[in-house]
């Protein structure tokens, strides 16, 4: 049974969404019966591509600094529309760092003035910028702070940030932060990177597996909610964000100390602090991702969840900026008629893009979800509306 945060069923059966997943079901079952054109239920939003950190891990290194940010006008009237039509909440997060964005902050107040749930993904190499919108966050909500490192020695290597910024002046501003508003998490993300890996740029990536346990109670000591652990994710020939786990007596000897490391971390659970481990790390480590690699041919999630950047409209973040999963420009959400018009181009795009072959090399979280919608389309039954667990991102 997966953790509420990577239950995609359980979120997408809770009552308020339990319409929309049978609206979209009816259409992947019938094609006559078209699609309402609703929005998703939970956005990526990228309001830049510009970044104050040189990371040589970056899965978006190669769209970094590469334009304009998102245009404020475009977003807020996209937020705008995509709450009418069922949005419930956004994640500011990839492509460039968020609070860069000149009005990173009034985009902040505008998803909180519409009801959304608001989440924030950071390098927290600004903490100024958090600390204000920090106090607009409500129940709900969280901050994931990207720092990869229990020394500061390790951060500053793998992170390589532009304005001098210490690993502990970034935790340290997550205490004062709490004690502004407490009723936000925050979240202090690993991802976990090993030996033989190489980035972007062909430079050997910096290795941080002895450093789990570190940073796990270096995260508790700072008053983090919890430390989630990811993989490193790199991008294969085709454009998918892919683990290159490594092959033979390596990837034992990997598997054991990421095991001895996750031991030692998970000794620092309490009842205000969690040790999280994604999916796809566990199931990597444990030499059983298949499954998660074996996807049906429609990926129904596209209707769900999808990423908004400023050089358009994406189905997933495995493919952000990549034409063969783009919906649309930037503003294919900026009004009424635009998002009809999004919501028939996802449904025809879901039907011909084809997913078994397209990610059949991506450890995908969302694997399970899809699977079940695809159960509901073949039998015909209507979604059994499950608990309300308030959680709707996606």
């Amino acid at each position: 049974m997966p953790r509420i945060e990577h239950d995609f069923v359980a979120k997408l059966r809770q009552p308020h969404i339990a319409d929309h997943v049978d609206d979209v079901v009816a259409a992947l079952a019938n094609d006559d019966a078209g699609f309402p054109g609703g929005a998703p239920i939970s956005i990526n939003l990228d309001l830049t591509t510009a970044c104050n950190y040189r990371c040589d891990h970056c899965i978006d290194y190669e769209i970094l600094n590469s334009g304009p940010g998102y245009d404020q006008g475009v977003v807020l009237s996209s937020l705008v529309s995509m709450t009418l039509a069922g949005l419930r909440s956004v994640i500011l997060i990839g492509g460039g760092e968020p609070t860069v964005h000149p009005h990173f902050a009034n985009v902040v107040e505008a998803i909180k003035m519409l009801g959304l749930q608001c989440a924030i993904v950071s390098n927290g190499g600004r903490p100024e910028k958090l600390r204000r919108v920090a106090t607009l966050l409500t129940g709900g909500d969280w901050v994931r702070l990207s720092l990869d490192a229990g020394t500061d020695e390790t951060f500053q290597a793998m992170h390589q940030p532009v304005r001098p910024v210490r690993l502990e002046e970034i935790c340290e501003s997550v205490r004062e932060a709490k004690k502004d508003n407490p009723a936000a998490r925050w979240g202090f993300s690993f991802i976990v990177s090993w030996s033989g890996l190489s980035g972007p740029n062909e430079r050997p990536l910096e290795t941080n597996v002895h450093e789990i346990a570190a940073a796990a109670a270096l995260a508790k000591d700072s008053g983090f909610d919890y430390i989630s652990f990811k993989p490193m994710l790199q991008r294969d020939a085709e454009g998918a964000e892919t683990i290159a786990w490594p092959p033979g007596v390596d990837g034992e000897r990997l598997r054991a100390e990421l095991t001895h490391q996750l031991e030692k971390a998970g000794a620092l659970r309490a009842s205000t602090f969690q040790v999280l481990e994604s999916l796809n790390l566990d199931a990597a480590a444990k030499g059983a991702d298949s499954h998660l690699r074996d996807q049906p041919s429609r990926c129904a999630m596209h209707f769900f969840r999808q990423v908004l950047t400023p050089t358009g409209v994406y189905g997933c973040a495995a493919y952000r900026g990549d034409p063969k999963d783009r919906l649309g420009e930037a503003d294919a959400y900026a009004g009424v008629r635009p998002t009809l018009a999004t919501g028939a181009r996802t449904h025809a795009h879901v039907e011909a893009f084809d997913a078994a072959h397209e990610c059949r090399n991506i450890t995908c979280i969302y694997n399970s979800a899809n699977r079940w919608v695809d159960s509901l389309r073949e039998t015909g039954e209507a979604t059994a509306a499950g608990a309300q667990i308030g959680d709707y991102y996606l």
